[in-house]
């Protein structure tokens, strides 16, 4: 939905999905992360513009339950999906740049993006109190 000033709706769309989450970028785009499967989880990832023109669709790699978590994160470059233990970076193409899924028995929460990178808070499953944080930059070449 995209509102005016005084709050009146000046466009809006729908998205046939269960859940999702939502980012915005620095140009005025609009990013959806959304999950449409109730069973085995099909996750996608749509941009729109500034005039909020749909610019692309992508799959994301589903590598985890339906169901999961999820989040998205707006970085400088693009955005980070994290469904369940996977994470996938997006530049504002829609190109996926990599992913990464952590099998080592520990589950990941996006905490923060920074100016070149982002913030990870895992919690280890086998401690009952404790958490390690990683910075994670985001070095493209």
């Amino acid at each position: 939905m995209w509102l005016d000033q005084r709050g009146n709706v000046l466009h809006t769309t729908d998205i046939d999905a269960l859940r999702g989450q939502v980012a915005g970028g620095p140009d005025g785009s609009c990013t959806v992360l959304y999950d449409r499967a109730p069973i085995a989880g099909e996750y996608y990832l749509t941009v729109f513009d500034r005039s909020f023109a749909r610019q692309w669709t992508v799959a994301v790699p589903q590598a985890s339950a339906a169901g999961a978590d999820f989040k998205l994160v707006s970085l400088t470059e693009g955005y980070l999906a994290q469904i369940g233990n996977v994470l996938t970076e997006y530049i504002w193409s829609g190109k996926e740049l990599w992913t990464d899924t952590e099998t080592r028995g520990t589950v990941r929460t996006i905490a923060s993006p920074t100016k070149d990178g982002f913030y990870i808070v895992t919690k280890d499953l086998d401690m009952n109190d404790g958490f390690h944080v990683k910075r994670a930059g985001t070095i493209h070449q």
